[in-house]
């Protein structure tokens, strides 16, 4: 009858349910991200009167140039884009941008919103900023300059007879949103 019991105690022991030695439990965490609006200046391409004679700028009848800015905003996110007055302002004619050369040469001009001169471009906070709303793609701004009439300050060391003087100037950009 002894082998019967430990026969019976083997076989409830097989029936019972096999442990693996080790537990499991499970859980779940969320994965998030607060994305923000964002705008980029993708590019921009400088703006070049070409040549012009002193005769020209007297008279105003420079050639008008452009230049364009590359912006990108998220969409539905509401920006400004403003132009600074560059490096040189005033120093031609008092309140308007101005072209230097390396002598102190200097050449007025000016910056617009659209051809015929009819909205300026001005810094953010200026009110000749130009507002919209970003739908994801890249906008190209056209920036329209002109010289207008004036008498050009001619340093005495810059001949303009030989060659020409180069008259420039740095204007920054400001993309606001």
């Amino acid at each position: 009858m002894r082998k019967i019991t430990q026969l019976a105690a083997i076989g409830s022991l097989l029936t019972l349910p096999l442990l693996s030695g080790a537990a499991q439990v499970d859980d779940t965490f969320q994965v998030r991200i607060n994305l923000q609006a964002s705008c980029t200046i993708d590019g921009t391409t400088d703006m070049d009167f070409g040549d012009a004679t002193e005769a020209e700028v007297i008279a105003g009848t420079v050639a008008e140039a452009t230049s364009t800015v590359d912006v990108t905003c998220s969409n539905g996110a509401a920006y400004t884009v403003g132009m600074n007055d560059g490096a040189n302002f005033g120093s031609g004619t008092a309140g308007q941008r101005a072209m230097k050369s390396a002598n102190s040469s200097f050449i007025s001009y000016n910056l617009y919103q659209s051809t015929g001169t009819s909205t300026p471009w001005g810094d953010i906070g200026s009110g000749d900023e130009l507002s919209d709303t970003g739908d994801g793609t890249s906008k190209t701004l056209t920036i329209f300059g002109t010289v207008p009439a004036q008498t050009p300050t001619i340093d005495p060391a810059d001949n303009i007879t030989s060659g020409g003087v180069a008259l420039t100037d740095t204007v920054t950009v400001t993309v606001d949103f």
